[in-house]
């Protein structure tokens, strides 16, 4: 007798052994130059890059700037910066993060592995809509 409990994971019974057994899908790839496992419908992977920290830091630093004065407009942030003025854009709507996937970035939890590529491309305001999308955007790449 075989029952699927969730996503592909069965419980299979050996009625002759008298054994049951579990059977989890999972998918070897590499992340960071070593092979990791990865489980359909498991969010939990390695911590956030260090990239993605810096790049929020680095945006909230820059927010910050504005709403002190410090920069009247990000053309002039940019060139205070050295960046280009649409790199600083992508990078300024970090900003705009689900709180719980900020804290999560900041705090390495894991619970949000997002790559610098992944959350540089444009991502919905709205955070339920957020949520979904990076949710997505995680089991398409595990």
């Amino acid at each position: 007798m075989s029952v699927e409990i969730k996503e592909g994971i069965r419980l299979h019974h050996v009625e002759e052994k008298d054994i049951l057994e579990v059977r989890i899908p999972v998918r070897w790839h590499r992340l960071k130059g070593r092979k990791t496992l990865s489980v359909p419908g498991c969010l939990y992977r390695d911590k956030a890059e260090p990239s993605v920290k810096d790049a929020l830091v680095h945006a909230h630093r820059c927010q910050r700037r504005l709403l002190n004065g410090e920069a009247t407009s990000i053309l002039a942030l940019s060139k205070q910066e050295k960046v280009d003025k649409s790199q600083l854009s992508k990078v300024m709507r970090l900003t705009s993060l689900v709180p719980d996937i900020q804290k999560d970035i900041l705090h390495g939890q894991g619970r949000w592995p997002l790559t610098l590529q992944q959350i540089m491309k444009p991502f919905p305001l709205e955070w339920h809509k957020q949520r979904s999308h990076f949710k997505a955007l995680l089991e398409c790449s595990g």
